[in-house]
């Protein structure tokens, strides 16, 4: 799950299903809160889809906001990471 912005006021929420490779929910927001994805998870249990686990870019105090679903943050690379020094054979 993450969102999008298409300028400064403007974005776009995605639940997204890996599995299916489809989108489960598609939210237009004004801004990207906690609450906002709390919500959108709470009303995807309510129509019966188990949430198996959730990946996330890691938005201060969501981490926290999913008890009982394993939640990951993918690491993605930049200055403050660097890649693994090449092996030579």
């Amino acid at each position: 799950m993450d969102t999008t912005y298409f300028g400064r006021k403007w974005g776009v929420m995605v639940l997204y299903d890996a599995c299916s490779k489809r989108a489960l929910m598609v939210v237009a927001v004004e801004r990207e809160t906690n609450a906002l994805y709390t919500q959108a998870v709470a009303a995807l249990r309510e129509k019966g889809i188990e949430i198996q686990s959730i990946i996330c870019d890691g938005k201060s105090g969501l981490l926290d906001s999913f008890l009982g679903i394993p939640v990951d943050v993918p690491i993605s690379p930049n200055k403050n990471h660097r890649a693994p020094p090449e092996q030579k054979a």
